[in-house]
């Protein structure tokens, strides 16, 4: 009885032992037989090489992106010439109020890509400023000065919006001054600081108009008699640190940089009405060396 308990218990012992073998030979000879097909070739693969700066910003769910075409070196300053895209395009514009039989309607129009082209804007497009002129009542609200009781006097707040070649904007509001109270829109002129985080300053020449405003690294933009309406239509001048320029000719739509080159990026722009920026197509690059270059 107990010789035949035991070859039981070596025929099971050589049974499993047999199971495991086979198991260990069959998954080693799966995994040559998978690496054999899957040989690849990892140098330079495009999850590697491609290099992206999408991103989408999760307050306001615009999704951004910057491409890179060239950047043209200097002496002392350069200038980068990229694409950029945003995809917030419209926007509800308000346009006047009616009353009819004692009920008011607010009529308000749509906007599409107001200041770019279907979203695209370039890095070499003008820096401009754009003047507020929105009114509040006391408590702060948006003031109708088209509804019925309308007292005649609104509170204007100094506030100037700053557009950036990249297409973003920064906000702008004069120094320590309260909300002032007047029938019609008080003068621009005066010092600004920005109120985002940016640490942007500007100043607003009231003999000349002219603009200057200062970044935080120490250069500058100065915008000579500026329309403040888009397309801008003023000549530029931006200026680093160190004095080296870079000249914007408005009428051209082209920079001039350190070396004398000409540089721009000329948009098929047709203005239906104030504000408003049609779609258009990019152009071609021009660049064209002086003698000095």
């Amino acid at each position: 009885m107990r010789n035949t308990q035991r070859q039981d218990n070596f025929a099971f012992i050589r049974t499993l032992s047999a199971y495991f073998l086979f198991t260990f030979i069959a998954a080693l000879w799966l995994t040559v037989t998978a690496a054999a097909q899957n040989i690849n070739y990892t140098v330079n693969n495009l999850d590697q090489t491609l290099r992206g700066g999408a991103n989408v910003d999760p307050r306001t769910l615009n999704m951004s992106f910057s491409v890179t075409l060239n950047d043209y070196s200097g002496r002392g300053l350069g200038l980068p010439f990229s694409l950029n895209y945003a995809s917030k395009l419209w926007r509800i514009q308000f346009r006047n109020t009616l009353d009819g039989n004692g009920t008011t309607f607010t009529d308000t129009i749509a906007r599409y890509a107001e200041h770019s082209v279907a979203g695209w804007t370039a890095s070499v497009d003008p820096v401009w400023a754009e003047y507020s002129t929105q009114s509040y009542d006391s408590s702060g609200q948006p003031d109708c000065r088209d509804c019925p009781g309308y007292p005649g006097t609104s509170y204007w707040i100094g506030r100037v919006i700053l557009h950036m070649p990249n297409g973003g904007t920064h906000e702008l509001r004069r120094d320590n001054e309260a909300p002032v109270l007047a029938a019609n829109p008080p003068p621009m002129s005066g010092s600004y600081v920005a109120v985002d985080g940016s640490r942007i300053k500007f100043s607003i020449d009231g003999s000349t108009g002219t603009q200057t405003a200062y970044l935080p690294d120490g250069s500058r933009y100065v915008i000579y008699t500026p329309s403040g309406v888009f397309p801008p239509t003023n000549n530029i001048a931006y200026i680093d640190r160190h004095g080296n320029t870079l000249n914007y000719n408005a009428a051209m739509h082209k920079w001039t940089d350190t070396l004398g080159r000409q540089i721009g990026l000329t948009h098929n722009i047709s203005v239906a009405s104030a504000g408003r920026r049609d779609f258009g197509k990019l152009a071609h690059l021009s660049r064209k060396k002086s003698s000095q270059s």
